[in-house]
């Protein structure tokens, strides 16, 4: 018959057995927080290349919609089509466009129709970072008094709006419809550049840091031109 004690070693582990499995247990955690580390890192890079298109991809789609209804200047509620060519103090691009398009639906307490004059351009707003892509619209195009435009940021965190204006020839900076006999570009050429994440600056050609920042761009045609237009 056994003793107790002698029953008790067969029962437990040594010292040596929990080393072992302490150390196997070491090396399983090092392995899997290994594979959490690299998984977080490929996360987090992943979010920091598509948070530029997350946030310009909305503005393209606001832009896109409303040039796709423009109005041919002409017409009673349509004026010209204007676009012109501006710098920010820092030497960036800061254009904007005008022009008239039916791209509104008014409620039915609301004096104004589909038609409204919008405008596309840079604000700087106190607090932000950058500029803010902003869009001012005015709805009441008949109002005897001047009424001044509804404003919608758009995008915030913007560096540069350089937009161009193709003639069927050319890529032109600016465009004034009422010195061209009303004609309208073929296409708009819309380039939007966001300000990116200083803490991963590079070197520019002088030498000095510079702010990463991302670059959209997007072709958009104009249906309302004409086929002598094109």
């Amino acid at each position: 018959m056994n003793s107790p004690a002698k029953q008790n070693r067969i029962a437990g582990f040594t010292l040596l057995e929990l080393l072992v499995a302490v150390a196997l247990m070491e090396l399983l955690a090092l392995s899997l927080y290994g594979s959490m580390h690299i998984a977080i890192k490929a996360k987090n890079s992943c979010v920091a290349a598509v948070k530029p298109s997350r946030s310009l991809v909305p503005a393209f789609e606001f832009i896109s919609r409303d040039l796709a209804c423009v109005l041919k200047p002409g017409g009673i509620l349509a004026a010209e089509f204007e676009g012109t060519n501006d710098s920010t103090a820092q030497g960036f691009e800061n254009d904007t466009i005008t022009f008239y398009c039916s791209s509104y639906v008014p409620s039915d307490t609301e004096i104004a129709s589909d038609i409204v004059k919008t405008e596309y351009s840079l604000q700087e707003r106190n607090g932000w970072e950058g500029f803010a892509l902003i869009r001012s619209r005015t709805t009441n195009l008949l109002s005897p008094r001047t009424l001044e435009p509804e404003q919608e940021v758009i995008c915030r965190g913007i560096r540069e709006l350089d937009i161009a204006y193709y003639d069927g020839y050319d890529w032109l900076g600016t465009w004034d419809s009422s010195t061209r006999e009303n004609a309208m570009p073929l296409a708009v050429e819309v380039s939007i550049t966001m300000i990116g994440d200083e803490k991963t600056q590079t070197k520019d050609s002088s030498g000095d840091e510079d702010v990463s920042r991302e670059t959209m761009k997007r072709i958009i045609m104009l249906t309302c031109a004409s086929e002598t237009e094109r």
